[in-house]
């Protein structure tokens, strides 16, 4: 008879509670948890499952765990094979960074770093008093991206999950990119291109955005760029595209392409709109401007499209 995935759990964490009593907590059981499942999970689903049916008995297995282990603790079991971390930036103190920390709490990250740019003693210590969670506190560093790249170099897990401190995002939804980076892409994009409009019609930094990844040969990614928070990177993205690269999300974005790793859509979350000044239309002009730079540098100023049009080689003749 096939045993359900909330049996399974009920069973481990039975058996695990009867072999560890005394010695059980909620961090020793979420690490149980996400070692069990992770083992079980491959054997169950295989290498190709369903996301919503892994996330529906990921739930189960974790509910039946806790029921066996008579403990209670909040985690979505995900069969990652590597280690994963989350990085955030807090430009100001927001009441919404502890909700963000609290979805992340949900997911099996061995880390969550923060870099804060701006916050009162009481507010840092509520958001220290957080379980798992590294504090840079870098009044210097209000540039956002720089402080996600920061953050990222502190980190020395196989993935690195890039999340908005000023938007809480159901711990599901996350792991999606989670699953993604570890499933063999090397920057797992959000898919921001669903909610797209006309083009015409489209903020700027969107339109830029598919600009970009056309004149890359990436018409496949549409507006998805690093540049839309969130994103997953690999540990081998950020190894090949340098801690440095990511203070400029397009540039990293172009270079990941150009040098060929892996990129894709890893889930979909939708953007949090944004206040319009010219200081952030200035900053993205610059930063997609950058990208091209380095796309023209490394890919010639044609960037790798023939000129199918002109024989250059009959005005090369006529000059000398």
């Amino acid at each position: 008879m096939k045993i359900s995935c909330y049996s399974l759990g009920y069973l481990d964490g039975k058996s695990w509670r009867k072999r560890h009593a005394g010695q059980i907590s909620s961090s020793t059981a979420r690490r149980k948890v996400q070692e069990k499942w992770s083992r079980r999970a491959r054997k169950l689903f295989g290498r190709n499952p369903v996301w919503l049916n892994l996330v529906r008995q990921g739930n189960r297995y974790a509910a039946g765990f806790r029921q066996g282990a008579r403990i209670a603790f909040k985690l979505l079991p995900l069969p990652l094979r590597g280690t994963a971390a989350a990085v955030l930036h807090a430009p100001r103190q927001t009441s919404t960074l502890c909700h963000v920390l609290r979805q992340l709490r949900g997911l099996p990250l061995h880390q969550m770093v923060v870099v804060m740019h701006d916050a009162t003693p009481a507010f840092f210590e509520k958001v220290r008093a957080q379980p798992d969670v590294l504090i840079v506190y870098s009044p210097e560093m209000q540039d956002p991206d720089g402080g996600r790249a920061l953050g990222a170099k502190l980190t020395g897990t196989d993935t690195v999950l890039f999340v908005d401190a000023e938007r809480p995002v159901k711990a599901a939804k996350l792991g999606r990119f989670l699953w993604a980076a570890d499933s063999g892409l090397d920057a797992a994009l959000n898919n921001v291109s669903a909610e797209l409009g006309r083009f015409d019609q489209r903020p700027y930094d969107y339109r830029m955005a598919e600009f970009l990844n056309t004149s890359l040969r990436r018409t496949d990614l549409k507006a998805n760029t690093m540049n839309m928070l969130p994103f997953a990177l690999s540990r081998r993205a950020l190894d090949s595209l340098g801690i440095a690269a990511l203070m400029c999300p397009p540039k990293a974005h172009a270079a990941a392409i150009l040098s060929g790793l892996k990129v894709g859509v890893g889930g979909r979350v939708p953007v949090r709109k944004r206040h319009k000044d010219s200081a952030a239309f200035i900053k993205t002009v610059l930063d997609y401007a950058e990208a091209w730079r380095h796309a023209l540098s490394a890919a010639g100023i044609r960037l790798l499209y023939p000129d199918r049009y002109r024989n250059r080689q009959v005005i090369e003749e006529w000059v000398r």
